[in-house]
């Protein structure tokens, strides 16, 4: 629906969130220094949320078409 395909770097997972969170790591790392060693539990979580959502999004959309196909066949 939002029409994001992918990360920008060829990935086709359609996350996107990670990429920003490099940044926000990046600008981080020298407030709190354990910031730099959790970041690929940070990424990894990211990604998981974000899949998830995209899932949401999928099967949410499939329920309104059916209820919307539904509903214009019994009118």
């Amino acid at each position: 629906m939002l029409s994001i395909k992918d990360n920008g770097r060829g990935n086709l997972e359609g996350v996107f969130l990670p990429i920003t969170a490099e940044k926000v790591v990046e600008l981080n790392t020298h407030i709190k220094a354990d910031v730099k060693t959790k970041t690929p539990r940070i990424f990894g979580e990211l990604k998981r949320k974000e899949l998830r959502f995209v899932q949401i999004l999928e099967r949410g959309d499939k329920w309104l078409e059916e209820k919307l196909a539904y509903t214009l066949s019994s009118a």
